[in-house]
């Protein structure tokens, strides 16, 4: 898989992650967000390139398990690091 592949799965992973948890938000009442978007990021970087791998009928080796690892690890650190900046960001400039 080339590094383009991987950059665009991250992206989606990403972008679905930030939906989804926005979208659970909307549904039900969320104390702690940070943690439901933790899990979501780990379900989506799992689901994701598993999806992709077998979408484009790539056999499992040692290097697939390793890149879907690298994603779901990837994936949690974009949404946790992503999502609480964001916030942050749109609070402060609400605040000015």
């Amino acid at each position: 898989m080339s590094f383009e592949i991987g950059c665009f799965i991250l992206l989606l992973c990403s972008t679905l992650t930030g939906l989804i948890v926005e979208a659970l938000k909307k549904m039900i009442t969320i104390t702690k967000p940070n943690i439901v978007a933790a899990i979501t990021s780990v379900i989506v970087g799992i689901l994701v390139p598993v999806g992709y791998v077998l979408l484009m009928k790539i056999s499992f080796s040692t290097e697939t398990i390793l890149y879907i690892v690298s994603i779901v690890v990837l994936s949690w650190l974009v949404s946790m690091l992503g999502y609480d900046k964001v916030i942050q960001s749109l609070l402060q400039v609400k605040g000015k």
